[in-house]
């Protein structure tokens, strides 16, 4: 189609029955003092806060408010409070948000990544969510209770069995290429068109003739491939060990938490000093073969829409910017993480006779819900009338009718449950079908259903990301990787062990 960091190192209240079965303006202070419910505003394609200037131009070129105008709406529906958009973010800062937490003084509805759920869930930080989960949303009366918004694969409890957060959209991700500079490069077929992207080797074929081209026209000082995350990490994993389900999914929630990685460590199904995990990393190493020199120092958007860059992992957020970004005057597209199989492993020259069955690839497209929002404790410090009301206006931002809008005029994100065609930006369209696509194929895995190194916590994600990123760099062996990171996970599932007193009687 004709549109349009460098790389990183480095989600216990019940609910009062009486007032869901009542209409939501019944959910209200008994009278008296208005009420605040103080929101962060934060998100994952984009920040929810309004912005300072609603024109838009170049510098401006994502001017929003519907989030304000969303919360007046249930303020007008709901006397005696008031929500607060805070003006910035504290941007989902674990560093940042923990202290407030533990002084009671974070907003009343925080916007923090779900990755930390197991290591925070027992901290009394944040509002459990499970009953007012599985009761009426009033807004959304089409569905028999307000989880059925969700895909309960995809939306999981963790160990304990609750919800902390909710999430308020869908995240589209893929790899977005260059369509001009790959047929200048010759990875086309006979009638000009270029080739299949959708498996690992062709992946890796696309990228080596790039390479060539670049090679052979330096002047155009091309990169091959760059990114900003290691999502293809993430997608890697649960394809390579998604079989684990059969084995340690022991809640048959399809998807493995932290207490279940520790089954799987303890019970020997899976570890990081075995032949799998050690391919595993052989591909994550692999697949980034092409990095340009000083990759580090580069910015992948910045380099893409200067037409330098032939392949970039990016979200929703990446594809938004593109498409606004007056500089592009190229081809591109975007196209779903690519599908590894046995026959790839091999192809690329790793050890595939390690894996007895023929792998799970994820579900191309989306990785998953995004932007999850928790009721902090500073909400339960002002009485269970302020919970009730801050799971009631979360309620009415998940419901569809308000969610498109919320979610629409992002425009970098994908809706909940989108209602039109409209709802979703034509640039997101191509992952949104593509995901829809493998939903309806059994076989597919739900993102990140299978990812080890996000379920034990934010420091030893950082510090997975920055070990790998030494192995990538050619600094570190893969033999000493692997007892490096042996020996962080050994301590880590003893930890975990302790701290979330897992009943381990009948592993």
């Amino acid at each position: 189609m004709k549109q349009g960091k460098k790389f990183v190192k480095l989600i216990a209240a019940a609910l009062a029955a009486t007032c869901l079965a009542l209409p939501a303006a019944s959910c209200k202070k008994g009278g008296g003092d208005e009420k605040t419910i103080v929101i962060d505003g934060g998100g994952d394609i984009g920040n929810f806060n309004t912005t300072v200037s609603m024109t838009k131009s170049e510098v401006n070129p994502f001017p929003y408010n519907t989030l304000e105008t969303l919360c007046k709406e249930w303020e007008s529906a709901h006397p005696g409070y008031k929500v607060v958009v805070n003006k910035n973010s504290y941007g989902g800062s674990v560093g940042s948000l923990r202290p407030l937490y533990n002084a009671h003084t974070a907003p009343d509805i925080v916007y923090m990544n779900g990755s930390t759920v197991e290591e925070d869930k027992s901290k009394g930080w944040f509002v459990p969510l499970n009953k007012y989960l599985y009761s009426k949303n009033p807004y959304a009366p089409e569905y028999e209770k307000w989880i059925d918004l969700y895909d309960i694969e995809e939306y999981s409890a963790v160990s304990d069995g609750e919800r902390y957060y909710v999430n308020l959209e869908r995240i589209p991700i893929g790899i977005i290429y260059n369509e001009d500079i790959l047929k200048a490069a010759g990875y086309t077929d006979e009638s000009g068109n270029i080739k299949s992207l959708v498996s690992y080797s062709d992946y890796k074929e696309a990228q080596r003739c790039v390479s060539e081209y670049s090679s052979a026209h330096k002047e155009l000082n091309i990169k091959t491939f760059l990114t900003p995350y290691r999502w293809y990490d993430i997608y890697l994993e649960s394809s390579l060990f998604g079989g684990l389900l059969s084995t340690c999914d022991r809640n048959n929630d399809g998807h493995l938490d932290t207490e279940e990685w520790c089954y799987a460590y303890t019970k020997g199904y899976w570890g990081v000093d075995t032949p799998q995990y050690q391919t595993y990393l052989s591909l994550i190493k692999d697949r980034c073969e092409y990095f340009p020199a000083g990759y580090d120092q580069l910015q992948p958007l910045t380099e893409f829409v200067n037409g330098k860059c032939a392949f970039i992992e990016g979200v929703g957020a990446t594809l938004r910017q593109i498409s606004a970004n007056s500089a592009v005057n190229f081809n591109y597209a975007i196209t779903g993480y690519p599908q590894i199989s046995k026959a790839d492993i091999t192809e690329a020259g790793f050890d595939a006779s390690c894996f007895t069955e023929e792998l799970r690839n994820g579900r191309r497209g989306s990785a998953g819900y995004g932007t999850s929002w928790w009721i902090s404790n500073s909400a339960i410090d002002k009485g269970q009338e302020m919970v009730d009301a801050c799971a009631d206006l979360l309620m009415f931002l998940t419901a569809p009718k308000q969610n498109n809008k919320l979610i629409g005029d992002l425009g970098g994100g994908i809706p909940l449950n989108p209602e039109t065609e409209e709802s979703v930006p034509e640039y997101l369209r191509p992952v949104l079908n593509m995901y829809l696509e493998d939903s309806k194929d059994s076989t597919k895995l739900a993102w990140g259903v299978a990812n080890s190194w996000n379920c034990f916590g934010a420091d030893y994600s950082s510090y997975f990301l920055n070990a790998t990123f030494s192995y990538i760099d050619g600094e570190k062996s893969q033999s000493d990787l692997v007892k490096q990171l042996s020996n962080q996970m050994r301590g880590l599932v003893d930890q975990c062990i302790g701290e979330n007193d897992y009943d381990t009687s009948n592993w």
